[in-house]
């Protein structure tokens, strides 16, 4: 639902159809949850850890995907100070599944990866779509080009979960996530 009515070009002079996709995998629909502050977004964010954990046994199933590098500085402080174990995936970061704890990226860095849980935090009207980002584009044009590239990579960060996926955020509401089935 997030990518329904927009065009993407096939790369051939011609604009992508997307109803001949369908995908191998079926899953619920991603659970999405949105808090007055950031402190209830990531006591939300323990609770679905734990949940997790109890279910597998571990966090390296998990990973908790972000739109900045700056969120997830802040998310692994918050998490971290709340005592769980924390693997931050950077450009240098290989997935190695021989360590513990949760999986924390850029939603540009899941691409191509794959976990069992996906989280995506932080979705809020000053992250999706990055506001400066709309801001800073010149037409019309441009920012309904900024807000497909914005939903294109959430759909592909909340795609990266293999059998759950939770869509969390605090503050003033992402306008993407405002429509009635908006994943």
């Amino acid at each position: 639902a997030l990518l329904t009515g927009r065009a993407y070009d096939d790369l051939d002079g011609a604009e992508d159809d997307h109803a001949r996709y369908r995908s191998l995998l079926r899953g619920e629909k991603p659970e999405v949850r949105h808090f007055e502050a950031f402190p209830d977004e990531v006591a939300c964010i323990a609770e679905i850890m734990e949940a997790v954990r109890e279910c597998d046994g571990v966090y390296k199933n998990i990973c908790l995907a972000l739109r900045t590098r700056e969120d997830v500085n802040r998310y692994q402080g918050a998490l971290a100070g709340r005592g769980f174990p924390v693997l931050v995936l950077d450009r240098d970061t290989i997935d190695d599944r021989a360590q513990s704890g949760l999986r924390l990226a850029t939603m540009h860095r899941v691409k191509g990866l794959e976990f069992e849980y996906m989280i995506v935090g932080g979705m809020n009207a000053e992250t999706m779509p990055l506001r400066y980002a709309l801001h800073a584009a010149n037409d019309e044009h441009s920012r309904a080009q900024v807000e497909t590239m914005e939903r294109s990579l959430l759909h592909v960060a909340v795609t990266r979960a293999r059998k759950r996926a939770y869509v969390t955020g605090w503050g003033e509401p992402s306008p993407i996530l405002e429509t009635e089935t908006p994943i």
